[in-house]
């Protein structure tokens, strides 16, 4: 097997597209794309009363060192106030008031995860496509 210079150089060039086609911008669409039938899952099944828990269930990118997720919940940074109780919602809790579980995200969570997956994959390779990779 030989090894040509030339051949690592367009190497090279196809990564330098692949970066430039993967923005960050371009994927966290990708991702937040393929989360939210998990997240309109989560709001069709959560037990409703005020519709605090409901109204709070997001999808959120975040990102360091160059990796992206996802995230489909409940976050603290976007529940309107007062004792932020969703967990307890969703397992349940002990002590001298007892409560039963009400899952809401773990099931939307099983019934999307295969389909989020794959439209991710299908997504970033989109992306690639349309650079020309």
């Amino acid at each position: 097997m030989s090894f040509k210079f030339d051949d690592l150089i367009e190497f090279q060039n196809d990564i330098d597209r692949a970066v430039s086609a993967l923005g960050g911008a371009k994927v966290r669409g990708v991702l937040e794309d393929a989360a939210k039938p998990i997240e309109a899952t989560a709001k069709a099944i959560v037990q409703k009363k005020s519709g605090k828990v409901q109204g709070s269930i997001k999808t959120r990118t975040t990102g360091t060192g160059g990796r992206l997720k996802a995230t489909v919940g409940n976050h603290r940074v976007d529940w309107p106030g007062g004792d932020y109780y969703p967990p307890f919602l969703e397992y349940g809790h002990g002590g001298p008031w007892q409560a039963s579980p009400y899952p809401f995200m773990r099931p939307a969570f099983d019934a999307h995860k295969e389909d989020a997956i794959e439209q991710t994959g299908e997504g970033i390779a989109k992306l690639l496509r349309e650079s020309g990779l």
